[in-house]
């Protein structure tokens, strides 16, 4: 399948009109534009011009206005020193919207439709009934209602679900029926786009941890209240679409995903119990680090020692929040271990600890892995804690700095993986206590996680720590 959308157009760039080709990738999002010109004047192409421009309007040939945001020249040719050609990227598109500068490309109101969403929000409309046994399928859609969050004075959020379009032609072989659920981002003062892109971000954050899986946008709507058409006394708003290069059009169906749910860490109903998502959006910007090193290998393809460092430095991250002074630190230890002073004075008369005036990583990861998660009482982490907190600390000093001092210390193979499970379980088992769900619920929604942490032997096999 052909995956390029091409299409032609006439281009303002800097003052000046140019034609070419717009181009949309759908499986990557990327938003190219191919201009061809002769330029008798300069005998390379794009010579002494500007790399980086903030918009380019254009009109396509089917006579749409639209902007080019964000542009970047990425490849310059000339051909016997006239025939120039150069190829531009942009980060968004904005069709039908009239001539105006970045900064002033505000709205009110834009719509997100999203990919690998929809399980999760648990707003499924179709229902099967069974009280007529004259019928041997018997479904029925009705609307739920959606869920709105107020995140500031100035925004609010909504999960609407809706019902997709369908053929009422039954005497078809093939009837589909299809729903999905959209993010509306709304703001009652006019904002620029970028900002909405930044509430989206959080959203999709948040729907990523829960599930696993990548979020994907497939349309975006842009609507301004000031430009509506009034139809029997009712506002019906212009909606201009965009396009963006986080945009991944998907034109597969959505896996079947109910096996999955059952791994979720949460859904939409139980974040939007006791304020859970407002806490989300409360406390973003405070862990917003932890989010992106953690969630980091679920968006993207990278090496286990890229994601073992990740992870590390989010859990290091995570205890920093709430100790960041050696002293009261060392007063927590002192109380939590009272009844083992082992620990507490390997921790203050460490070497490296001791000499140093800030916590180090050791130290730290001694207290995250004697916790109140299961993965202490029944992986029998806790006798074994400090052995297992210089394995890390050894293994996150060699995959940072390469550390040849380090190299026969760290984890490898196997038991790098190993690692890398127990710190996504530490890393979000504590996430969701800071987002207020209960030590039951945590231990209940990583069991599943646990039992494999414990059935492989993980913890033993890392202490071990075969080469």
């Amino acid at each position: 399948m052909k995956k390029d959308t091409v299409i032609g157009g006439k281009w303002n760039i800097l003052g000046k009109k140019y034609e070419g080709d717009l181009v949309f990738n759908k499986s990557n999002g990327g938003i190219v534009l191919s201009i061809y010109y002769k330029d008798h004047n300069h005998f390379r192409a794009w010579d002494n011009q500007p790399l980086y421009m903030d918009e380019i309007t254009g009109i396509l040939n089917q006579k749409i206005n639209c902007i080019l945001t964000d542009c970047k020249i990425v490849k310059r040719h000339t051909q016997a020193f006239v025939k120039h050609h150069i190829i531009i990227v942009a980060k968004s598109i904005f069709f039908g919207l009239p001539k105006r500068k970045k900064q002033s490309i505000k709205f009110n109101e834009m719509r997100f439709k999203m990919s690998n969403i929809f399980a999760w929000t648990k707003l499924n409309g179709f229902k099967e009934l069974f009280d007529n046994k004259d019928y041997w399928l018997n479904i029925v859609y009705e609307s739920k209602d959606k869920i709105s969050v107020k995140v500031d004075d100035n925004t609010t959020i909504e999960f609407v679900p809706t019902m997709g379009a369908f053929n009422p032609n039954m005497l078809v072989e093939n009837v589909k029926l299809n729903q999905f659920v959209s993010i509306y981002i709304k703001k009652d003062i006019p904002t620029i786009y970028d900002k909405f892109f930044e509430d989206l971000d959080k959203v999709i954050n948040l729907i990523t941890l829960a599930t696993n899986k990548r979020i994907n946008i497939s349309k975006i709507e842009c609507l301004d209240y000031n430009k509506f058409y009034m139809i029997e006394n009712t506002k019906d708003y212009i909606k201009y679409e965009m396009i963006s290069h986080k945009m991944k059009l998907d034109d597969s169906l959505e896996e079947d995903s109910r096996i999955e749910i059952m791994d979720y860490l949460f859904d939409l109903p139980e974040m939007n119990s006791d304020n859970k998502i407002q806490t989300w959006f409360n406390t973003y910007d405070k862990y917003r680090n932890i989010y992106n090193l953690y969630l980091l290998g679920i968006k993207n393809d990278i090496p286990i020692e890229i994601r073992f460092s990740n992870l590390m430095q989010a859990i290091e991250l995570l205890h920093s929040i709430k100790f960041s002074k050696k002293k009261k630190f060392i007063k927590h230890i002192e109380k939590k271990f009272i009844d083992n002073p082992e620990i507490i004075d390997d921790i203050e008369n460490n070497i490296d600890q001791k000499d140093n005036s800030f916590i180090i990583l050791r130290s730290r990861l001694i207290d995250i892995f004697t916790n109140d998660f299961e993965l202490t009482k029944s992986a029998n982490m806790y006798i074994n804690v400090i052995q297992f907190a210089n394995i890390l600390t050894d293994s996150r000093n060699y995959y940072t700095h390469y550390n040849d001092a380090k190299r026969n210390k760290c984890v490898v193979k196997d038991n790098l993986k190993y690692s890398i499970a127990i710190l996504e379980y530490s890393v979000s088992s504590y996430i969701l206590r800071e987002l207020g769900f209960s030590l039951d619920y945590i231990n209940k929604k990583q069991k599943y996680t646990l039992d494999y942490i414990i059935s492989e032997k993980m913890i033993e096999k890392i202490l071990e720590n075969k080469r």
